[in-house]
């Protein structure tokens, strides 16, 4: 039985890690493409590709320029 329960809070934990390490990973690819300024990206919107079934009236867009994104990213990261 306490096998059983460590073996589960070992695999939370090792889940946990390996999905923070995917988000920091992806953090840092987006930063390095930001900063690089040849990728085309001129603003990113967070709500633009919701599709209209799935909008709610409530939802806030925001949109980011380069400068936001890579100063946003390097704030994370």
């Amino acid at each position: 039985m306490i096998v059983e329960i460590i073996d589960k809070c070992y695999d939370n934990i090792v889940e946990s890690f390996s999905n923070t390490a995917i988000l920091l990973n992806a953090v840092d690819v987006a930063v390095k493409r930001y900063s690089d300024g040849s990728n085309g990206i001129i603003a990113l919107s967070t709500t633009a590709n919701i599709p209209p079934d799935f909008m709610v009236n409530t939802f806030r867009e925001r949109i980011y320029n380069v400068d936001d994104l890579v100063r946003n990213y390097q704030r994370i990261f």
